[in-house]
């Protein structure tokens, strides 16, 4: 049994028993407090809900009306149909997100699930599958979990049917692309991904669910992919967005 496996253990035992703390400054919540994260953190959080490309979920320029595309997805439409992010990635949810994905610290979920909650009525629920990004088999494995299913589970409560793991997968081991520029980021993932064998999505509606959108080039391969299993309609949803410049 692993050390780190004793201590998130031992963290959620001592939740039950002691008063909440956020999970980003340490202080007390008071009782019946949305869990996770206190009111100070929670306000330094922004959220997607300005003006956006309908396509690729990116903010449109100062005075432009929500629902218009942008010059980049007017040259050159991404392979999915429309994409969301709920909150730009700020400092607050990066620490969240990397004590998550890095240290398997699943003690943040609740922390992220507030986060996320006030929007949840705003997503379209009726997806035949949602693919959480997958990791290859090894990185799992040294992991411990994947965050992408993770946040699926948060962004789409209830639909635990629906949200399949194992239907997309990462068929090779890439590098990671935190530091790579767009072309390396490319390079790194063509081919990386493929459809489970003698599965289809001929006809379905799929969302691809992962944690940071950033250049958007893990979701481009993943959607490239899904849409050659024949999905009809391709929806791609992360947590947080890096926004690049207002």
């Amino acid at each position: 049994m692993s050390r780190a496996f004793l201590n998130r253990w031992l963290e959620s035992f001592l939740g039950l028993v002691l008063p909440e703390r956020c999970r980003l400054c340490n202080s007390y919540l008071p009782q019946h407090f949305p869990k996770g994260i206190c009111s100070s953190c929670r306000s330094r959080i922004v959220y997607m809900d300005a003006a956006v490309c309908r396509k690729c979920g990116g903010l449109l320029r100062s005075g432009a009306a929500a629902g218009f595309l942008c010059g980049s997805c007017i040259r050159r439409p991404p392979p999915w149909d429309h994409a969301r992010s709920v909150v730009r990635y700020g400092p607050e949810v990066r620490q969240l997100l990397l004590r998550l994905k890095y240290q398997a610290d699943t003690t943040v979920l609740p922390a992220l699930s507030t986060i996320v909650h006030p929007v949840l009525t705003t997503f379209d629920h009726s997806w035949d599958y949602v693919l959480p990004v997958p990791l290859h088999r090894t990185r799992l494995q040294r992991r411990g979990m994947n965050q992408a299913l993770s946040l699926a589970t948060i962004l789409f409560p209830g639909a635990e049917k629906r949200i399949d793991p194992h239907l997309l997968q990462r068929k090779r081991a890439t590098s990671p692309q935190t530091g790579l520029d767009g072309a390396d980021r490319r390079r790194n993932l063509r081919g990386a991904f493929e459809i489970a064998e003698s599965r289809s999505l001929v006809g379905a509606r799929v969302v691809i669910v992962d944690d940071v959108f950033t250049t958007g080039t893990t979701m481009m391969e993943c959607a490239r992919v899904v849409r050659r299993a024949g999905a009809a309609e391709i929806g791609v949803i992360t947590l947080a967005r890096v926004v690049m410049s207002e």
